[in-house]
């Protein structure tokens, strides 16, 4: 299931803690996506100042603020968190390691096309309108994504956190993105990550699936 959460300021070293290079490694590193991150010179790996001058609304380039600085502003990101199901999970954490890479590949490919999906049509700025704050269309995301092979309990549980960057631009400049569009698009994000899943998996695997039930499976 995809969840989605605020992620408050300074909040991004609970991701960095477990990653690879920013942490204890038990986890892998995390992995830039976006058109926004792109933009911003940010792919490969995610690092620790990067993330933090992302999150703080600076540009991880020079540190000079991305955008008008808003005192109020409390949510530093939004994690929207991609859950697979405790079955592909299980298959992830006790195959073989040829089945484990492509379980964890097709988890991944599931996850940018979803994050495609928001970027697409979920990510909005509001500026000002006639009478009311009106949305606008983002030049994309900044989005580092950490994925996770355990629960905090530690049993298999196959999912990556999407940290997606409280930024967005809209006609020429930077603002706090219009985060509406992120919770009314959750459902149908969650139904196309794992109709992805079960697409790639069912074509690498051959696996078989259980009747979709609110748009998952097992």
């Amino acid at each position: 299931m995809l969840r989605v959460a605020k992620v408050g300021m300074g909040a991004e070293q609970y991701y960095l803690a477990v990653a690879w290079g920013t942490g204890s490694g038990a986890e892998a590193a995390g992995r830039w996506q976006g058109q926004a991150a792109v933009g911003l010179g940010l792919r490969g790996d995610v690092g620790a100042a990067d993330l933090s001058h992302l999150l703080a609304g600076d540009d991880p380039a020079g540190g000079r603020p991305l955008g008008r600085r808003d005192g109020r502003m409390r949510v530093a990101a939004f994690d929207l968190t991609f859950c697979a199901p405790k079955s592909v999970s299980l298959l992830h954490a006790l195959g073989d390691p040829d089945v484990a890479q492509r379980v964890g590949a097709a988890h991944d490919a599931a996850v940018v096309a979803t994050l495609g999906y928001v970027e697409r049509h979920a990510a909005a700025v509001r500026r000002a309108g006639m009478d009311r704050r009106i949305p606008v269309a983002t030049d994309g995301l900044a989005v580092a994504a950490f994925e996770h092979r355990t629960s905090r309990a530690l049993d298999p549980h196959l999912h990556t956190h999407a940290v997606m960057a409280n930024l967005g631009r809209g006609d020429g400049r930077w603002s706090a993105l219009d985060g509406r569009g992120v919770f009314a698009h959750r459902a149908a994000a969650d139904a196309l990550y794992h109709a992805h899943l079960r697409h790639h998996l069912s074509a690498r695997l051959g696996v078989q699936w259980t009747e979709p039930s609110r748009g998952r499976a097992d």
